[in-house]
């Protein structure tokens, strides 16, 4: 199958490689090791619109499509490849938050 990604999609991927080079890459081990996200690189995040991603709009999140969500995680990932706890990326686009949003939100469809 060959998959071709949309423009929005385009944009989350390079937004997201952008935020790795930065921030993931220089900081992945001290963050492992101290199990501590920033606060800082979590509002970068909110900012770039990759915080909460599969989280409508509407609800301050990032509105967009689960191939979106796969491919900013998978991007992540690249880096972290090497961790065994993974996470860091638990942290970074977790589905925790996807689920407490739907379960709190009752004209959201599972």
């Amino acid at each position: 199958m060959e998959f071709t990604p949309s423009k929005r999609q385009e944009d989350i991927l390079r937004k997201t490689r952008k935020f790795v080079e930065a921030h993931v890459q220089p900081n992945a081990d001290r963050w492992d090791k101290t199990k501590k996200f920033p606060l800082d690189a979590w509002r970068t995040l909110a900012k770039l619109g990759l915080a909460g991603l599969l989280v409508p709009r509407k609800y301050g999140g990032g509105g967009q499509d689960v191939v979106s969500y796969i491919l900013a995680v998978e991007e992540i990932l690249k880096v972290r490849k090497r961790s065994r706890r993974g996470w860091l990326e638990s942290k970074i686009q977790s589905t925790v938050s996807t689920s407490i949003f739907r379960s709190a939100c009752s004209d959201v469809e599972p």
